[in-house]
Protein backbone atom coordinates (compact mmCIF):
# COMPACT_ATOMS: atom_id res chain seq x y z
CA UNK A 1 0.00 0.00 0.00
CA UNK A 2 2.88 2.18 1.07
CA UNK A 3 4.71 1.86 -2.10
CA UNK A 4 1.61 2.40 -4.03
CA UNK A 5 0.90 6.08 -2.42
CA UNK A 6 3.91 7.07 -3.02
CA UNK A 7 4.64 5.93 -6.79
CA UNK A 8 1.09 8.09 -7.23
CA UNK A 9 2.57 11.01 -4.95
CA UNK A 10 5.17 11.38 -7.09
CA UNK A 11 3.77 11.20 -10.39
CA UNK A 12 1.32 13.64 -9.29
CA UNK A 13 4.32 15.91 -8.73
CA UNK A 14 5.60 15.39 -11.81
CA UNK A 15 2.55 16.96 -13.40
CA UNK A 16 1.90 19.65 -10.94
CA UNK A 17 4.73 22.03 -12.44
CA UNK A 18 2.08 22.04 -15.74
CA UNK A 19 -1.46 21.66 -13.88
CA UNK A 20 -4.26 24.57 -13.96
CA UNK A 21 -6.97 22.31 -12.01
CA UNK A 22 -6.52 20.38 -8.69
CA UNK A 23 -6.40 16.65 -8.40
CA UNK A 24 -8.85 14.59 -7.11
CA UNK A 25 -7.86 11.43 -4.95
CA UNK A 26 -10.49 8.70 -3.87
CA UNK A 27 -9.23 6.24 -1.30
CA UNK A 28 -10.94 4.04 1.77
CA UNK A 29 -11.44 5.81 4.99
CA UNK A 30 -8.31 3.40 6.63
CA UNK A 31 -6.02 4.74 4.48
CA UNK A 32 -6.34 7.99 3.85
CA UNK A 33 -4.02 9.00 6.96
CA UNK A 34 -1.39 7.47 5.19
CA UNK A 35 -1.58 9.16 1.95
CA UNK A 36 -1.91 12.18 4.03
CA UNK A 37 1.45 11.11 5.99
CA UNK A 38 3.14 10.69 2.60
CA UNK A 39 2.05 13.92 1.21
CA UNK A 40 3.28 15.99 4.14
CA UNK A 41 6.59 13.37 3.51
CA UNK A 42 6.98 13.75 -0.08
CA UNK A 43 5.46 17.10 -1.06
CA UNK A 44 5.01 19.25 1.80
CA UNK A 45 4.52 22.73 -0.07
CA UNK A 46 1.34 20.89 -1.83
CA UNK A 47 -1.97 22.73 -0.70
CA UNK A 48 -3.85 19.21 0.81
CA UNK A 49 -7.26 19.36 1.77
CA UNK A 50 -8.49 16.00 3.54
CA UNK A 51 -12.16 16.06 3.04
CA UNK A 52 -13.19 13.29 5.33
CA UNK A 53 -15.12 14.58 8.34
CA UNK A 54 -19.06 15.25 9.80
CA UNK A 55 -21.17 17.00 7.35
CA UNK A 56 -20.96 20.77 9.32
CA UNK A 57 -17.14 19.85 9.22
CA UNK A 58 -17.47 19.37 5.36
CA UNK A 59 -18.90 22.43 4.99
CA UNK A 60 -16.79 24.78 7.17
CA UNK A 61 -13.86 23.04 4.87
CA UNK A 62 -15.18 24.29 1.49
CA UNK A 63 -16.13 27.61 3.12
CA UNK A 64 -12.53 27.97 4.23
CA UNK A 65 -10.81 25.92 1.80
CA UNK A 66 -12.33 25.26 -1.67
CA UNK A 67 -12.91 28.66 -3.35
CA UNK A 68 -11.16 32.13 -2.81
CA UNK A 69 -13.14 34.83 -3.04
CA UNK A 70 -12.28 35.49 -6.88
CA UNK A 71 -14.01 32.01 -7.39
CA UNK A 72 -10.35 29.99 -7.81
CA UNK A 73 -9.83 27.01 -6.53
CA UNK A 74 -7.46 27.20 -3.22
CA UNK A 75 -6.54 23.52 -2.94
CA UNK A 76 -4.15 21.42 -5.35
CA UNK A 77 -5.15 18.17 -4.13
CA UNK A 78 -8.32 17.22 -2.76
CA UNK A 79 -8.26 13.82 -0.72
CA UNK A 80 -11.40 12.02 0.34
CA UNK A 81 -13.16 8.69 0.72
CA UNK A 82 -15.73 6.96 -1.77
CA UNK A 83 -18.85 7.78 0.64
CA UNK A 84 -17.69 11.27 1.15
CA UNK A 85 -17.62 11.59 -2.70
CA UNK A 86 -21.25 10.21 -3.44
CA UNK A 87 -23.05 12.03 -0.29
CA UNK A 88 -21.30 15.97 -1.51
CA UNK A 89 -21.12 14.62 -5.10
CA UNK A 90 -23.23 17.85 -6.44
CA UNK A 91 -21.05 20.09 -5.14
CA UNK A 92 -17.86 18.07 -6.27
CA UNK A 93 -19.48 17.45 -10.07
CA UNK A 94 -19.26 21.55 -10.52
CA UNK A 95 -15.07 21.78 -10.18
CA UNK A 96 -13.05 20.52 -13.10
CA UNK A 97 -9.86 18.23 -12.09
CA UNK A 98 -6.91 17.76 -13.69
CA UNK A 99 -7.14 14.45 -13.13
CA UNK A 100 -9.04 11.90 -10.65
CA UNK A 101 -7.26 8.95 -8.62
CA UNK A 102 -9.09 6.06 -7.47
CA UNK A 103 -7.47 3.55 -5.21
CA UNK A 104 -8.79 0.29 -4.20
CA UNK A 105 -12.52 0.94 -5.29
CA UNK A 106 -14.18 -1.79 -7.41
CA UNK A 107 -17.60 -0.90 -6.55
CA UNK A 108 -19.57 -0.44 -9.98
CA UNK A 109 -22.29 1.96 -8.58
CA UNK A 110 -19.45 3.94 -7.08
CA UNK A 111 -16.88 3.82 -10.33
CA UNK A 112 -20.39 4.76 -12.52
CA UNK A 113 -20.91 7.37 -10.52
CA UNK A 114 -17.08 8.66 -10.12
CA UNK A 115 -17.42 8.78 -14.18
CA UNK A 116 -19.27 11.82 -14.04
CA UNK A 117 -16.56 14.00 -12.39
CA UNK A 118 -15.45 16.45 -15.02
CA UNK A 119 -11.56 15.32 -15.78
CA UNK A 120 -9.42 14.16 -18.37
CA UNK A 121 -7.56 11.68 -17.32
CA UNK A 122 -8.31 8.67 -14.65
CA UNK A 123 -5.85 6.32 -12.81
CA UNK A 124 -7.19 3.67 -10.98
CA UNK A 125 -5.08 1.61 -8.59
CA UNK A 126 -5.43 -2.12 -7.51
CA UNK A 127 -3.38 -3.85 -4.72
CA UNK A 128 -4.14 -7.48 -6.81
CA UNK A 129 -5.56 -8.94 -10.67
CA UNK A 130 -9.30 -8.16 -10.56
CA UNK A 131 -11.18 -11.13 -10.80
CA UNK A 132 -11.55 -13.55 -13.48
CA UNK A 133 -14.89 -12.02 -14.15
CA UNK A 134 -16.81 -10.32 -17.02
CA UNK A 135 -18.67 -8.55 -15.01
CA UNK A 136 -15.62 -6.40 -13.26
CA UNK A 137 -13.39 -6.17 -15.90
CA UNK A 138 -16.22 -4.09 -17.94
CA UNK A 139 -16.92 -2.33 -14.33
CA UNK A 140 -13.27 -1.37 -14.80
CA UNK A 141 -12.82 -0.78 -18.55
CA UNK A 142 -16.40 1.07 -18.20
CA UNK A 143 -14.59 3.72 -15.95
CA UNK A 144 -11.09 4.12 -17.89
CA UNK A 145 -12.86 4.32 -21.12
CA UNK A 146 -16.24 6.43 -20.68
CA UNK A 147 -16.79 5.29 -24.22
CA UNK A 148 -17.37 1.62 -23.22
CA UNK A 149 -20.91 0.63 -21.26
CA UNK A 150 -20.55 -0.91 -17.74
CA UNK A 151 -23.98 -2.38 -17.71
CA UNK A 152 -23.44 -4.25 -21.13
CA UNK A 153 -20.65 -6.51 -23.41
CA UNK A 154 -21.28 -4.69 -26.19
CA UNK A 155 -17.50 -3.93 -26.27
CA UNK A 156 -17.36 -7.96 -27.06
CA UNK A 157 -17.35 -9.00 -30.39
CA UNK A 158 -19.65 -11.33 -32.15
CA UNK A 159 -16.84 -14.55 -32.11
CA UNK A 160 -16.17 -14.35 -28.93
CA UNK A 161 -18.75 -16.24 -27.71
CA UNK A 162 -17.63 -18.36 -25.07
CA UNK A 163 -16.68 -17.27 -21.86
CA UNK A 164 -13.53 -17.87 -21.85
CA UNK A 165 -13.08 -16.47 -25.00
CA UNK A 166 -14.55 -13.14 -23.80
CA UNK A 167 -12.85 -12.64 -20.69
CA UNK A 168 -9.65 -13.01 -22.87
CA UNK A 169 -10.84 -10.39 -24.77
CA UNK A 170 -11.87 -7.94 -21.86
CA UNK A 171 -8.07 -8.65 -20.54
CA UNK A 172 -6.51 -7.66 -23.71
CA UNK A 173 -8.35 -4.49 -24.06
CA UNK A 174 -7.57 -3.85 -19.84
CA UNK A 175 -3.78 -4.28 -20.81
CA UNK A 176 -3.80 -1.54 -22.90
CA UNK A 177 -4.97 0.94 -19.52
CA UNK A 178 -2.17 -1.18 -17.37
CA UNK A 179 0.86 1.56 -16.85
CA UNK A 180 2.70 -0.74 -14.14
CA UNK A 181 2.05 -4.06 -13.64
CA UNK A 182 4.40 -5.83 -11.25
CA UNK A 183 3.78 -9.67 -10.73
CA UNK A 184 4.31 -11.07 -6.64
CA UNK A 185 7.21 -13.21 -7.26
CA UNK A 186 9.37 -10.14 -9.01
CA UNK A 187 12.05 -8.72 -6.81
CA UNK A 188 11.65 -4.84 -5.88
CA UNK A 189 13.66 -2.22 -6.61
CA UNK A 190 15.98 -0.84 -3.94
CA UNK A 191 15.05 3.41 -3.85
CA UNK A 192 17.69 5.33 -2.55
CA UNK A 193 17.32 9.18 -1.46
CA UNK A 194 20.24 11.11 -1.75
CA UNK A 195 21.03 14.53 -0.15
CA UNK A 196 22.88 16.79 -2.59
CA UNK A 197 24.20 19.94 -1.96
CA UNK A 198 23.86 23.62 -3.52
CA UNK A 199 26.64 24.48 -5.64
CA UNK A 200 27.85 27.93 -4.66
CA UNK A 201 26.25 29.36 -8.34
CA UNK A 202 23.16 27.64 -7.32
CA UNK A 203 23.21 29.30 -3.70
CA UNK A 204 23.86 32.40 -5.06
CA UNK A 205 20.47 32.12 -7.58
CA UNK A 206 18.48 30.69 -4.94
CA UNK A 207 19.27 33.99 -2.68
CA UNK A 208 19.00 36.32 -5.54
CA UNK A 209 15.19 34.66 -6.62
CA UNK A 210 14.31 34.87 -2.57
CA UNK A 211 15.79 38.55 -2.21
CA UNK A 212 14.01 39.86 -5.19
CA UNK A 213 10.88 39.08 -4.61
CA UNK A 214 10.88 39.85 -0.64
CA UNK A 215 8.22 42.02 -0.41
CA UNK A 216 5.74 39.36 -2.41
CA UNK A 217 7.34 36.54 0.00
CA UNK A 218 6.43 38.97 2.94
CA UNK A 219 3.38 40.04 2.17
CA UNK A 220 0.50 39.16 4.91
CA UNK A 221 -2.35 38.52 2.03
CA UNK A 222 -3.82 34.94 1.16
CA UNK A 223 -4.14 35.29 -2.20
CA UNK A 224 -2.09 35.03 -5.05
CA UNK A 225 -4.01 36.72 -8.19
CA UNK A 226 -1.41 36.62 -10.29
CA UNK A 227 0.33 33.52 -9.90
CA UNK A 228 3.66 35.33 -8.90
CA UNK A 229 4.08 32.90 -6.12
CA UNK A 230 4.06 29.60 -8.45
CA UNK A 231 6.65 31.43 -10.42
CA UNK A 232 8.56 31.99 -7.56
CA UNK A 233 8.75 28.61 -6.80
CA UNK A 234 9.03 27.32 -10.66
CA UNK A 235 12.32 29.61 -10.25
CA UNK A 236 13.49 27.85 -7.31
CA UNK A 237 13.03 24.35 -8.47
CA UNK A 238 14.65 24.81 -11.80
CA UNK A 239 17.61 26.60 -9.28
CA UNK A 240 17.89 23.17 -7.60
CA UNK A 241 18.09 21.17 -11.03
CA UNK A 242 20.76 23.58 -12.86
CA UNK A 243 21.19 27.27 -12.79
CA UNK A 244 21.36 27.08 -16.69
CA UNK A 245 17.80 26.61 -16.29
CA UNK A 246 17.26 30.13 -15.11
CA UNK A 247 19.51 32.53 -16.67
CA UNK A 248 20.09 31.74 -19.96
CA UNK A 249 22.98 33.94 -20.21
CA UNK A 250 24.59 32.24 -17.06
CA UNK A 251 26.82 29.87 -19.06
CA UNK A 252 28.47 32.43 -21.32
CA UNK A 253 29.43 34.08 -18.24
CA UNK A 254 31.28 31.18 -16.99
CA UNK A 255 32.82 29.79 -19.50
CA UNK A 256 33.83 33.30 -20.67
CA UNK A 257 38.03 33.08 -21.58
CA UNK A 258 38.35 29.31 -20.82
CA UNK A 259 38.89 27.14 -23.61
CA UNK A 260 36.46 24.43 -24.64
CA UNK A 261 37.59 21.67 -22.87
CA UNK A 262 36.56 22.94 -19.52
CA UNK A 263 33.01 23.77 -20.48
CA UNK A 264 32.03 20.48 -18.90
CA UNK A 265 34.02 20.72 -15.59
CA UNK A 266 32.00 24.27 -15.47
CA UNK A 267 28.39 22.78 -16.60
CA UNK A 268 28.99 19.64 -13.96
CA UNK A 269 30.26 21.47 -11.16
CA UNK A 270 27.58 24.62 -11.45
CA UNK A 271 24.91 22.10 -10.10
CA UNK A 272 24.93 19.74 -7.00
CA UNK A 273 22.73 17.18 -8.46
CA UNK A 274 24.44 16.93 -11.94
CA UNK A 275 28.16 16.64 -10.03
CA UNK A 276 26.42 13.46 -7.61
CA UNK A 277 24.79 12.05 -11.05
CA UNK A 278 28.42 12.29 -12.58
CA UNK A 279 29.65 10.49 -9.99
CA UNK A 280 26.92 7.76 -10.12
CA UNK A 281 27.74 7.37 -14.18
CA UNK A 282 30.94 6.85 -13.91
CA UNK A 283 30.70 4.16 -11.17
CA UNK A 284 28.13 2.54 -13.23
CA UNK A 285 30.22 2.72 -16.32
CA UNK A 286 33.30 1.05 -15.26
CA UNK A 287 30.78 -1.58 -13.56
CA UNK A 288 29.89 -2.48 -17.21
CA UNK A 289 26.01 -1.51 -16.23
CA UNK A 290 23.20 -0.04 -18.16
CA UNK A 291 21.38 3.13 -16.42
CA UNK A 292 18.43 4.94 -17.00
CA UNK A 293 17.36 8.32 -15.66
CA UNK A 294 14.21 9.71 -15.54
CA UNK A 295 12.85 13.38 -15.10
CA UNK A 296 10.53 15.97 -14.47
CA UNK A 297 11.13 18.92 -16.60
CA UNK A 298 11.95 18.58 -20.15
CA UNK A 299 14.45 21.48 -19.69
CA UNK A 300 16.70 18.84 -17.01
CA UNK A 301 16.22 16.75 -20.45
CA UNK A 302 18.55 19.07 -22.50
CA UNK A 303 20.85 19.92 -20.02
CA UNK A 304 21.59 15.79 -19.05
CA UNK A 305 21.67 15.44 -22.81
CA UNK A 306 24.39 18.59 -23.17
CA UNK A 307 26.08 16.81 -20.21
CA UNK A 308 26.56 13.50 -21.91
CA UNK A 309 27.75 14.95 -25.25
CA UNK A 310 30.54 16.85 -23.62
CA UNK A 311 31.31 13.39 -21.73
CA UNK A 312 31.45 11.72 -24.90
CA UNK A 313 33.20 14.46 -26.62
CA UNK A 314 36.15 15.32 -24.29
Amino acid sequence: LQERVIKSILFILSLLSYACRPFLIISPSTSLPLWETEFNRLAPSINLVVYNASKDVRKMIRTLEFHQECGHIMFQVLLSCPDVIVEDFGTLECIAWEALVVDQCQNSIHLELFKRLSTDFRLLLLSCQPKDNIAEYLNLLSFLDSGIDGNSACIVESDAIDAAGTLALLKEKLSYYVAYDRKPDSSKFLEYWVPVRLSNVQLEQYCATLISNSILLRSCSNFDLVGALGDILISARKCCDHPYLVDEHLPSSLTRGLPVTEYLDILVNASGKLLVLDKILQMIRNQGLRVLIFFQVCEVFFQILLFLWLVNSF
